[in-house]
């Protein structure tokens, strides 16, 4: 509960996802308010009650608040449809983390009627273009390995175009996985360089030059363990020695252009 206290407070301070506390104004501001001083007093029904008026009245920002209560059951009773329910109306408005959430829901089926990855591309895709570095990677998970049976061929151009954004971002796991499409040219031309640059850049989170950010932390951290791993490695582990192992068996030319490109910093030299 703790946790969802903590998510729901700091989006409040922070005026919302995609600048949606600005949507909060008049008379509904007053319970909006008043909700989220009910919540950082331990009274979650009665902030659920406050939201649950301005959420009727159509404000985005309380729409996903609500959601978050019903999905938590927290001030009122667990309900995940009704929490998709409130996700919906709230992405409907572009709300971002609202259709972050939806997308979730619908890639996991919970709260919803089957799992349904067509439509979870199309709120991850929402949020992706408004900039969400976690709806950019998800986006690319869904288009790199596709599902037949839930509605969603795989498309491993697109899944590239996602990780690379998700990599600018500041995504370990998403230049990783981008090096690794490059290193097999799937969803791309096959490129030793590029791969190389791409996972030079993933090693700098994993070694700590580079700082492990909320977003790749989200995505995945880098203490967690890789499930099918045989030698029980977790992400951090992974990377590094991925790293390694390329920088021994790849050409001398390829690595010195790769390092040459990393050291630049020039953004037009990495694709």
């Amino acid at each position: 509960m703790m946790r969802m206290k903590t998510i729901i407070i700091a989006v409040i301070l922070t005026g919302g996802a995609a600048g949606a506390g600005g949507l909060v104004c008049g008379p509904a501001l007053a319970d909006f308010e008043s909700g989220q001083t009910a919540y950082a007093a331990g009274r979650p029904r009665e902030a659920f009650l406050e939201w649950e008026s301005d959420a009727n009245r159509g404000n985005p920002v309380a729409q996903y608040f609500v959601g978050n209560m019903y999905a938590a059951g927290e001030g009122v009773g667990q309900d995940l449809e009704v929490a998709n329910s409130f996700y919906q109306k709230a992405a409907e408005q572009g709300h971002v983390e609202s259709a972050v959430k939806l997308a979730t829901n619908y890639r996991l089926g919970q709260g919803v009627e089957e799992i349904d990855l067509r439509e979870a591309s199309k709120w991850l895709y929402m949020a992706a273009e408004a900039g969400h570095p976690i709806a950019r990677f998800d986006l690319g998970e869904l288009f790199l390995y596709g599902d037949h049976q839930h509605g969603l061929e795989p498309a491993p151009y697109h899944a590239s175009q996602w990780f690379r954004l998700a990599s600018l971002d500041g995504i370990a796991l998403a230049r990783f996985k981008l090096a690794q499409l490059y290193f097999a040219g799937t969803g791309v031309d096959l490129d030793d360089v590029q791969g190389m640059v791409w996972l030079s850049l993933a090693n700098k989170i994993a070694s700590g030059v580079e700082p492990e950010n909320k977003w790749s932390k989200m995505a995945m951290p880098l203490d967690q363990m890789i499930t099918d791993d045989d030698e029980n490695r977790n992400l951090r582990q992974y990377i590094g020695d991925t790293y390694k192992e390329k920088r021994l068996v790849l050409s001398d030319v390829s690595i010195s252009k790769a390092d040459d490109i990393v050291a630049s910093g020039a953004p037009e030299k990495i694709r």
